[in-house]
């Protein structure tokens, strides 16, 4: 008895609440020596067509190497393709997670219905704080919420693929000869006994370094001959000096910068 009961519920539900799956991935690319895209795309799996309602699509970042994200390009569940839809938007979850968010106020069963191929939600742009860290892209599966264009909660149905999670090489990334020259605070910093220096040269220069402690006393100084308008980096060892700020004094022919840097030990 309790068998007949079960198959008939079973064929009571309809097939289309099981059925209802998609992938979503970010695909990402370095844009330049400062901008970073995340373009978060999508693609229904199985047979079933269906719609997004009002969705949250979260992913996590590495905070420390990218800041400021912000929505350059609007996708396909956007007021522009469907009327029943509000403009796609932004939301930061503290200050490493952020969203594509989707309203949807049309009637049940009105949606942009998902293509069986990968199609733009949006694309979010970063800036580039530090190239010599990873992206840390994920998705935040406990913040994002997916629904179909019935208001009906489909998250578990989706598939969430997270990228490679690739460092920040504008080096590798980039081939072409940088824009602006720029040097760029240590990474790590505070530090331990060892830090790195990044700085861009738009055209040949001499470059030299000279590193003071707080009292003003010149600790290490390095020299650099005719160094090729490229992005270069500089790994400077402090084994044998006391915890506390150092001065990094950065001149080329053409620019000249200083920063501190924390030694803690």
């Amino acid at each position: 008895m309790n068998r007949i009961i079960y198959l008939i519920i079973i064929l009571i539900i309809p097939l289309k609440l099981f059925s209802q799956t998609a992938d979503i991935m970010v695909e990402y690319s370095i844009v330049n020596d400062t901008a970073f895209n995340a373009n978060l795309k999508v693609k229904r799996t199985g047979n079933t067509s269906w719609a997004f309602g009002s969705s949250s699509f979260v992913i996590n970042f590495n905070h420390n190497g990218l800041t400021n994200p912000r929505i350059v390009r609007r996708g396909y569940w956007d007021n522009t393709v469907n009327s029943q839809y509000t403009p796609i938007y932004s939301s930061l979850y503290g200050t490493s997670a952020v969203s594509l968010e989707i309203d949807y106020f049309g009637p049940n069963g009105g949606g942009a219905v998902l293509p069986d191929t990968f199609t733009s939600i949006g694309v979010l742009q970063f800036h580039i704080s530090n190239t010599t860290l990873y992206h840390n892209l994920t998705w935040n599966i406990g913040y994002s919420a997916i629904f179909d264009d019935y208001r009906v909660e489909r998250t578990n149905n989706i598939n969430f693929l997270n990228p490679v999670n690739h460092i920040l090489d504008i080096n590798g990334k980039i081939n072409k000869i940088p824009i602006d020259n720029e040097i760029y605070q240590n990474y790590p910093n505070p530090f331990n006994s060892s830090t790195k220096i990044n700085f861009v040269l738009v055209k040949s220069s001499d470059v030299e370094l000279k590193i003071f402690d707080f009292s003003g006393r010149e600790i290490k100084r390095y020299y650099f001959k005719n160094l090729n308008p490229a992005y270069h980096e500089f790994n400077i060892d402090f084994n044998g000096y006391s915890s506390g700020i150092y001065i990094l004094f950065f001149k080329s022919n053409y620019f000249s910068k200083s920063l501190k840097m924390i030694l803690v030990k």
